[in-house]
């Protein structure tokens, strides 16, 4: 996305805060509210056809302690799920999490899925690097691991460079020699 819009809607974001800490009731927003109301802010700018050109994602506790995970885009498109992907890697990311996802995965099995769907999405664009780092957000803790290194293969048929044959016309035929890449 935009960081420009970015920015604005953090600055969105936290004039809301400061607007309840002027309160003074100790009230404190929850994932499900920052989530509804990045929701209006995306729909009211799509609504006057200014978009924030962003995907966000909103992660955290409702009110009852639950974990929520919420996806919000510029069009004001919301839902709620197990996972959420944004951009364009999400067309490869969503079929592998929907046939992989498990509701009791462990963290370390959770890390080789992700693993894998980076994976694909590195064999896709091969001008990016093949490391990833992961966060773990439990409550009242985020860790930030450090980065790791994936193992590709790039020495696949499939994507080796076809060699240059060349054809030679007839002695008879006028035309050209040509290089052709298949």
């Amino acid at each position: 996305g935009e960081i420009s819009d970015f920015q604005k809607v953090c600055d969105y974001l936290e004039e809301l805060s400061d607007e309840n800490y002027c309160y003074d009731n100790n009230f404190k927003l929850n994932a499900p509210e920052i989530h509804s109301y990045l929701t209006r802010i995306c729909y009211n700018r799509r609504s006057k056809i200014n978009p924030f050109y962003n995907q966000f994602i909103v992660g955290g506790y409702d009110e009852n302690g639950k974990t929520y995970l919420g996806y919000t885009d510029l069009y004001g498109t919301t839902f709620k799920d197990k996972y959420v992907v944004t951009g364009f890697g999400s067309h490869f990311a969503y079929p592998i999490l929907r046939k992989e996802y498990k509701n009791d995965l462990t963290v370390d099995n959770a890390k080789k899925l992700l693993a894998e769907v980076m994976k694909v999405l590195f064999y896709r664009d091969c001008r990016t690097i093949n490391k990833i780092t992961f966060a773990i957000c439990e409550k009242g803790e985020i860790k930030i691991e450090e980065p790791v290194s994936l193992k590709t293969n790039w020495d696949l048929s499939e994507i080796r460079p076809v060699k240059k044959e060349k054809f030679y016309p007839d002695e008879n035929d006028d035309e050209k020699k040509m290089d052709v890449e298949d």
